[in-house]
């Protein structure tokens, strides 16, 4: 399949050229959802947003079709995430005609800051070691989320500079909606004990919101997903056991077995947490990050 995918791309890439969407619209081009999102809040009408991944489909095990080189080939900007939750997207940009693509890496800028932001217990020195190139699930810290939208904003400028000033409107007006939604988050968690705000998932994504709001976070495998392996399993449940966490959370993107194993031995309830997915329940990223507050809230407090 990859060396479809490349053929494929040569061919397209050889016919020169990209084609205008028949709507006369700026063509962008996401890696995740959560990034189409945004771009959709600050191109507004100008702009037709197509997600490589769908919503709902896991992006670190995610794979390319040919119909996605077509897309790239043809779009005007293209938007990844970069710090390597995309990274299985760098062959194919090698490989299309980028001549007149802008690319924006809209995690350029930010510090890679470590998974766990708290002192680790011994109990969560069992779990897995992130990778070393940091957490990239920046978003999920809406101040951050602001340093996307940024980006993007200067993005669309760049392939379309006579609608700057659209385009920056777009952003500042959304870049509120995001600085009020810090706030509220932030009034929201505070219903939450302060010691039981240690938020417990399959996969770590939520490092960088756990510094934001000075939680805690663990889970059974890094950012990056896998297995789990029987040490991580032992440590997450000596820590519930051994703390007043009444509940882990499991991700719709994931399986939840390993979960479901947890809360039998324990005792604990499940709740649902999304990372980096927007489906009918949560539409959009602003909508993603209330649900998870009141989640959090509703199952720990």
């Amino acid at each position: 399949m990859f060396f479809l995918v490349m053929a494929l791309a040569l061919l397209v890439g050889g016919c020169g050229g990209k084609n205008t969407p028949s709507s006369g619209k700026l063509s962008v081009v996401t890696t995740t959802a959560i990034l189409a999102d945004f771009a959709e809040n600050v191109g507004s009408s100008r702009v037709e947003v197509r997600s490589l991944v769908p919503a709902g489909a896991d992006v670190h095990s995610f794979q390319y079709t040919p119909g996605d080189i077509v897309d790239l080939n043809n779009a005007d900007v293209i938007v990844s995430n970069g710090a390597g939750l995309d990274a299985s997207l760098d062959p194919l940009l090698e490989s299309i005609n980028t001549t007149k693509v802008v690319h924006v890496v809209v995690s350029e800028g930010l510090w890679k800051s470590s998974l766990n932001t708290n002192p680790r217990s011994e109990a969560e020195n069992q779990l897995e070691e992130m990778p070393e190139q940091g957490n990239p699930h920046y978003w999920l810290d809406p101040v951050k989320a602001v340093h996307y939208v940024e980006q993007i904003r200067d993005g669309l400028i760049a392939a379309d500079p006579e609608n700057a000033p659209a385009y920056e409107a777009n952003a500042t007006s959304y870049t509120r909606s995001l600085q009020d939604l810090d706030v509220d988050i932030a009034s929201k968690l505070e219903e939450v004990l302060s010691e039981r705000r240690h938020l417990i998932t399959f996969h770590d994504a939520f490092g960088h919101f756990a510094r934001r709001y000075g939680w805690e976070v663990s889970a059974f495998v890094p950012n990056e997903a896998g297995d789990v392996t029987p040490g991580a399993l032992t440590g997450v449940i000596e820590l519930i056991r051994g703390s007043d966490i009444p509940a882990v959370f499991a991700e719709p993107q994931f399986n939840s077995e390993v979960l479901e194993q947890v809360a039998n031995d324990t005792g604990a309830t499940i709740g649902t947490i999304y990372s980096d997915t927007v489906d009918s329940t949560v539409p959009t990223y602003i909508d993603m990050m209330r649900f998870n507050a009141t989640s959090l809230v509703e199952n720990l407090r």
